[in-house]
């Protein structure tokens, strides 16, 4: 039985074996260089082409076939019994790639085990909003799992676009606007590494969104009046009183269904409020991350405190300390703290908390909670709207881009066979072919 260095250093030599082929080749330039040459110069012009053409699609359909050429791999890697390593390296029952990739992630994580990393540029892609936006809003991502490893399942230059194709105005509610993503165009073959190909219509969150995880995310139900509430439909205080909040008619952003007169809660103390979510019932899925952030306002009116919300397991605090009017958000991290397994707890709440000897008073609005969509198999985005909601053509443009031919090649060529990467860091104990 094969020790796991010798099945790493087997996996690694496959991946040379692409990574030679691929990088050793210069055909996508040369025959393209060609093409232009021999055009309406030769006589012969179609059979030289031809015959190129039948050649270059032999050598992309050997590149074609790195998922059969490393499967074998993986699966010795499954079989592998290994009392040296720790944690012990038992035989797993997984026979197919993807399920095989997920187990050995989990136990590299565990053991403390990478691979080279690909350097993965994210640009921050409400950094280059289109000079002519109306809406005020932005696009977040998330760009690290649930393992806070970088999610390295990415082509190695891709410029990406998100535009608005359909506001309120052309039948998308309010704050829900769509934005169609559009990636780098796709290579022509498997000689070339370029952009995705990939369009992906991703829908604008708003707290609408929320109540398929709260309940009354924007304070529109209540009991009593609005200056003295007895109750707030959904929440609970749990710290504080009651006689410190009341309901304002100064809010965030409206969406669709809020009802007729919105509402933000106004804090004049410190209060906790919370909802349960074993209470309401509410499940998360594992396979991506959550956005959630509330919108607040001091109106110049908080001398002393802090604004605390929280997921489960884990929070984000603002000092409030003489900060000036208008409206924020305050978000649980977008990293992996927005993961299902870093929030996951017994009795999970979500609270919104004033804090720090709390002085003066606080509005808060809009509570958005809602999933993240994939672009494709690598990071995860968010359309956010504020309190101008987008138009159709508003935009914003980025670029995400790896060091592709000098590092991670074991990643690269996981991504290029099944769409896959294993935890990197800079200090790797899973070398690269060399």
């Amino acid at each position: 039985m094969p020790t796991q260095d010798q099945v790493q250093t087997l996996i690694s030599s496959q991946v040379g074996l692409l990574q030679n082929l691929f990088a050793d080749n210069t055909w996508n330039a040369d025959t393209l260089t060609m093409r232009g040459d021999i055009q309406d110069a030769f006589l012969l012009a179609p059979e030289i082409e031809e015959a190129v053409a039948a050649t270059r699609a032999i050598l992309s359909s050997a590149l074609g076939t790195s998922a059969d050429i490393l499967t074998p791999g993986l699966v010795e890697y499954a079989r592998l019994s290994d009392g040296a390593t720790t944690p012990v390296k038992t035989p797993w029952a997984f026979t197919d790639a993807q399920s095989i990739i997920d187990r050995l992630a989990r136990f590299m994580d565990d053991a403390g085990e990478s691979v080279v990393s690909r350097n993965v540029t994210f640009g921050d892609p409400g950094a280059s909003p289109g000079g002519s936006n109306v809406g005020g809003g932005t696009i977040v991502q998330v760009t690290e799992d649930a393992d806070t490893y970088t999610i390295e399942s990415v082509p190695d230059d891709e410029d990406i676009k998100a535009i608005c194709i359909s506001d309120r105005n052309s039948g998308s509610p309010i704050q829900e606007e769509l934005f169609q993503f559009q990636g780098g165009a796709a290579a022509i073959d498997n000689l070339a590494h370029e952009g995705s190909g990939r369009v992906q219509t991703i829908k604008g969150l708003s707290a609408a969104d929320s109540t398929a995880f709260i309940d009354n995310p924007s304070f529109t139900d209540f009991a009593g009046t609005a200056g003295t509430p007895t109750d707030i439909t959904g929440w609970t205080v749990s710290a504080g009183v009651i006689g410190d909040l009341s309901l304002d008619t100064t809010v965030y952003r409206s969406f669709s269904g809020e009802g007729s007169t919105p509402y933000s809660l106004k804090f004049s103390g410190g209060v906790t409020i919370e909802q349960s979510f074993s209470d309401l019932g509410t499940t998360f899925t594992t396979d991506q991350p959550y956005l959630v952030q509330v919108a607040y306002n001091t109106e110049g009116a908080v001398t002393t405190g802090d604004l605390v919300i929280t997921l489960g397991s884990n929070s984000t605090l603002i000092e409030l300390d003489g900060d000036p009017s208008g409206w924020n958000v305050i978000q649980i991290a977008l990293t992996a703290e927005s993961w299902l397994r870093s929030f996951d707890k017994n009795d999970a709440k979500f609270s919104i908390q004033t804090t720090g000897s709390f002085s003066g008073t606080l509005l808060v609005d809009d509570v958005t909670i809602g999933p993240m969509t994939r672009w494709g198999t690598g990071q995860f985005y968010s359309v956010i709207g504020d309190t101008t909601p987008f138009l159709i053509d508003d935009s914003f443009k980025w670029n995400v881009a790896c060091h592709a031919t000098t590092a991670g090649f074991v990643n690269l060529w996981l991504y290029e066979a099944f769409g896959r990467y294993l935890p990197s860091s800079g200090s790797p104990t899973w070398a690269d072919p060399s």
